[in-house]
């Protein structure tokens, strides 16, 4: 589904309006050396940077044993994995016929091109249980790790939040059309200015205190364009916190272990969590329905998790360029404490999470500490939170 071109720009306008209004609060102080805030383009946020979800034509289609189900989903996603990618990305898609398949143990999907479709909701459609004590995810999308870069190097200027152009020390190895690392260090000073340095309380030095490197920001971006002679490079979206010379400033590095696995997408489908039902809050089963980390452009779409402790579907930090639409988390089983019901959890880069409803979460939308962004929540709504959406 894509998004009407009105709600990308209702985007631009809140944000506009947040970044404006600091600013003009803060022109009776003294002059700073950073370049002033541009309003960050928040239309980037979603699968290939706001672009429609697209449908890819289902290769093979499985039906439940009755038993374990966990080796024949692998085996036919890893099937799927092994064919040859088509012009437009895609491998094909896994379709899972109606009815309950049983999962003991994970599943993953690794490589790119690959979908795992339903065949819908509801009573005639397909739902995937996760059974068993393990406290895992039930549902693992993108690399096992983060891709390999080579050297560093220093950005010279100050960039200001929103920005795209960085000015290189040297962009002699650099190309556009190559995914980079931009990364802004969490130095002493930049620790110490935000008075996350010498807090109150018995060992807070060891709890609470950030120590230099512990809160680093990361963003994954691809080079637009590069400027050999100014030594600049433009990144193809912006990044949503300043690199400050007097705070360390930032780097740039190249991806040199090959790109992030991409094109991967989950629909159509219920997942379901397994649990103790003489427990009402029992947390021996199934966290998070799906875990989204170390891969781009991808999607979840018209899916329902039920019964898990913690998340419907969780972003982590190297989670880039992802669609979350049309999804509900329902009836989760669980205390009500950390950790647990942050339905939507998003703490990657320009991932949108679009009509999404909750049910009873503790942070029902929320965005984690070192998220990179720019991210959205649009449309979505929520019924009986126990607490309020926002940062975690």
């Amino acid at each position: 589904m894509q998004i009407p071109v009105g709600h990308n720009r209702l985007i631009q306008i809140v944000a506009e309006i947040l970044i404006a209004t600091p600013t003009t609060l803060m022109l009776a102080l003294p002059a700073s050396p950073v370049k002033s805030p541009v309003p960050i383009d928040f239309s980037y946020a979603g699968y290939e940077a706001g672009r429609p979800v697209p449908w890819v034509k289902a290769v093979l289609a499985v039906k439940p044993s009755g038993g374990d189900d966990t080796a024949l989903l692998q085996g036919a996603l890893d099937r799927v994995a092994s064919m040859p990618l088509g012009l437009d990305g895609f491998r094909g898609a896994l379709l899972l016929s109606p009815g309950r398949f049983h999962v003991k143990g994970q599943l993953s999907l690794r490589a790119s091109g690959v979908l795992l479709r339903g065949s819908g909701a509801g009573a005639s459609g397909t739902v995937i249980v996760a059974e068993g004590i393990d406290r895992r995810p039930l549902i693992v999308v993108g690399a096992v790790m983060d891709v390999a870069v080579g050297p560093a190097i220093q950005v010279q200027e100050d960039v200001s939040t929103g920005g795209q152009m960085l000015h290189l020390a040297s962009v002699a190895e650099l190309k556009a059309g190559d995914h980079v690392v931009v990364r802004r260090p969490s130095t002493r000073e930049w620790n110490t200015a935000l008075s996350m340095t010498g807090l109150p309380g018995t060992f807070a030095s060891q709890r609470l205190d950030w120590r230099p490197g512990s809160h680093d920001l990361v963003w994954d971006r691809i080079l637009t364009a590069v400027n050999a002679q100014a030594n600049t490079a433009e990144l193809d979206a912006p990044i949503t916190t300043a690199l400050e010379q007097k705070y360390g400033g930032g780097t740039l590095a190249p991806v040199a272990g090959g790109a992030a696995p991409k094109n991967i997408g989950i629909e159509d489908l219920e997942l379901e969590s397994s649990y103790d039902k003489t427990r009402p809050k029992d947390e021996d089963h199934s966290w998070i329905a799906i875990l989204m980390d170390h891969v781009q452009d991808a999607w979840v779409r018209d899916v329902i998790a039920r019964h898990f402790v913690s998340s419907a579907v969780r972003v982590n930090l190297r989670g880039r360029r992802i669609t979350v639409e049309n999804c509900r988390s329902e009836a989760p089983v669980s205390e009500e404490g950390g950790y647990r019901r942050q339905s939507f959890l998003v703490a990657g880069q320009q991932v949108l999470v679009y009509r999404c409803h909750s049910e009873k979460g503790m942070n029902d939308f929320a965005s984690g500490m070192l998220a990179g962004g720019p991210n959205v929540f649009l449309d979505c709504d929520a019924t009986g939170s126990l607490e309020a959406s926002g940062a975690f």
